[in-house]
């Protein structure tokens, strides 16, 4: 088969329906759909075995993990499409005919496009950008919701787990540093839910240190960019406070 999709989920009851239905109501049907459930006891569990039972391209386990990006490298191990996409809990495709465009530029290692917010305090705005060291120092991200990657690249590959927050960009960094071959596609491919993993408070923060860590790792003259602006704002910020009027 083509693609290989995979939804990671813990309690997200009606999130995970409207993904279900999203992937469903494709056009193209050459396809796998791997739910990797944590141990859901809100319903989430009794939905996705009735939704199992209606459609054999469906599957499922449902046990403990050790954190998201864990839970997709089971989802990895059980992939069988030429392709892998991961699209979390609240994730839809952006029209019924995603996965039949994608097929269209089927060769390349990682094919990709980009995609809007659906909720959260970023509802609307464009989630993703084409991949280059300016974007990489920049932090701004590919949105994995619209990215396949040849699953024997993920299998040989997989995500990093100590990056708790940010592994899904460390693995399309390194593929970039080692030159897979990318195919960008102009056009939105998927919803985002601005409200996921992601969007937590304590997440975010997470994810900074982990970028710069990566950009380190792969990019040490990116790394040094980064820092200095870092730096440099926090300085300008000290100052814009030192001369507000109540300080004296």
């Amino acid at each position: 088969m083509l693609f290989s999709i995979v939804t990671v989920v813990l309690n997200a009851r009606f999130d995970i329906e409207k993904t279900i239905n999203s992937i469903r109501n494709q056009s193209f049907y050459d396809y796998e759909y791997l739910i990797i459930d944590g141990g859901s006891t809100d319903g989430t569990l009794e939905y996705i075995k009735s939704k199992a039972l209606d459609d054999s391209r469906i599957s499922y386990i449902s046990e403990k993990d050790n954190g998201i990006y864990n839970a997709m490298n089971k989802g990895i191990l059980m992939a069988k499409g030429k392709y892998i996409l991961f699209m979390g809990a609240g994730d839809t495709f952006y029209h019924e005919n995603v996965l039949s465009k994608v097929a269209k530029f089927s060769g390349a290692d990682i094919i990709y496009g980009y995609g809007f917010y659906s909720s959260g305090e970023d509802c609307g705005k464009r989630v993703g950008y084409k991949m280059n060291k300016i974007d990489i120092l920049l932090d701004r991200c590919v949105a994995h919701q619209a990215t396949y990657v040849k699953t024997d690249i993920m299998k040989k590959y997989g995500f990093d787990e100590q990056y708790a927050t940010y592994a899904d960009q460390d693995f399309l960094i390194h593929m970039y540093k080692i030159k897979k071959s990318f195919c960008y596609i102009n056009e939105p491919l998927c919803y985002y839910d601005g409200n996921g993993f992601s969007s937590l408070e304590e997440n975010r923060k997470k994810y900074l240190d982990d970028h710069l860590r990566i950009l380190k790792c792969y990019y040490p003259a990116l790394f040094f960019l980064r820092l200095c602006g870092r730096k440099v704002l926090g300085i300008i910020s000290t100052i814009k406070q030192a001369r507000k009027p109540n300080n004296k």
